[in-house]
């Protein structure tokens, strides 16, 4: 089995050219599904939800879980989005699939129902 190398990739072909190296490094070869971006975009989740309920809980004294969720949800969506906009030199899209970006914005439904529906 053959594998692609770093060196085998036009890197003068734009920015995106190592992270969709990466993309078909990490894919698995019978779906041509990648993992990483996926795993990227959960950290980002994870990172903004976090990181936004504890800023609420040391600016304000309490925080707010639902509103971190929200947050952490909209801004993975964005980033979502703007993965699925890259796209290499033959035409197709490289970093995310459309389902990662569906998950994403059900993930920002979800924290936004979950908000408008909270006690508090």
């Amino acid at each position: 089995m053959v594998y692609e190398t770093i060196a085998s990739v036009n890197m003068s072909s734009g920015l995106a050219a190592p992270f969709c190296y990466v993309n078909n490094v990490t894919g698995v070869a019978s779906s041509g599904a990648s993992s990483f971006f996926a795993l990227v975009l959960v950290s980002i989740w994870i990172i903004f939800a976090v990181g936004s309920y504890y800023f609420q809980k040391r600016s304000y004294g309490q925080a707010d879980l639902p509103q971190g969720v929200a947050v952490a949800g909209f801004v993975t969506a964005v980033f979502a989005f703007m993965m699925r906009l890259v796209k290499d030199s033959a035409g197709n899209h490289c970093m995310v699939s459309s389902t990662s970006v569906g998950v994403a914005i059900a993930a920002a439904i979800i924290g936004v129902l979950w908000l408008f529906f909270s006690k508090d």
